[in-house]
């Protein structure tokens, strides 16, 4: 029997009976908002899915090492998505993460080391809705300017002020040229910002785009 008790006018608190494997049960009658308000609940369950199930592996992960992966054929899904659900969860704490911004971003973005570089990133994907493909830009500009600084002592027969140029290249949709663009902006914020983080005095900054 379906359990559902009314929380509030407009919205129904969902008992767990009503999930089953191949169906949902709910009552034949509710009004539209309650209606609704049941396919927002869905909404968020399908936002949050590979973080529920890749916090509770990371957990596994941390109380039984290698034993918890006996319990993997119960969730349904390939050993290598788990993994990667697991992974992203271990790299990014919870305070780190935001609900706004979609998890594929979020996975990204863990690759970077850097907690301030994720935060920036991250930061700027919510603010101004960056998609994939800019998010992956901005975490190969990361990555390049954290190669660059791997080795920031003196080189020997080297004067230390003298400058240096260097120049990153990224790929734009065809024909794209105004995407393109943007996604150079929202680069040179990045740029700028670890620069200025490092005391790094930028001279010249230059933009190609054909």
């Amino acid at each position: 029997m379906t359990r559902i008790t009314k929380a509030a006018p407009e919205q129904l608190e969902l008992d767990p009976s009503i999930f089953q494997d191949a169906s949902l049960d709910l009552p034949g009658s509710m009004t539209f908002a309650q209606w609704e308000s049941v396919g927002k609940r869905l909404q968020r369950f399908g936002r949050s899915i590979n973080w529920w199930v890749g916090d509770w592996l990371a957990l596994g992960d941390e109380l039984f090492g290698e034993e918890m992966w006996q319990a993997v054929d119960a969730v349904g899904v390939a050993a290598s998505t788990l993994d990667s659900w697991r992974w992203v969860s271990t790299r990014l704490p919870k305070e780190e993460r935001r609900p706004a911004v979609p998890w594929t971003h979020h996975r990204e973005v863990a690759a970077l080391d850097d907690r301030v570089k994720r935060f920036d990133i991250l930061a700027l994907a919510e603010s101004e809705k960056l998609t994939s493909r800019e998010v992956i830009n901005m975490v190969k500009a990361a990555k390049a300017i954290a190669a660059m600084s791997e080795d920031e002592g003196p080189v020997e027969g080297k004067d230390p002020k003298t400058t240096e140029s260097f120049s990153l290249t990224f790929t734009v949709p065809a024909g794209d040229r105004k995407a393109g663009l943007e996604i150079i902006e929202t680069l040179e914020v990045l740029v700028r910002n670890e620069l200025d983080r490092r005391g790094v005095e930028l001279r010249k900054l230059s933009r190609t785009a054909s």
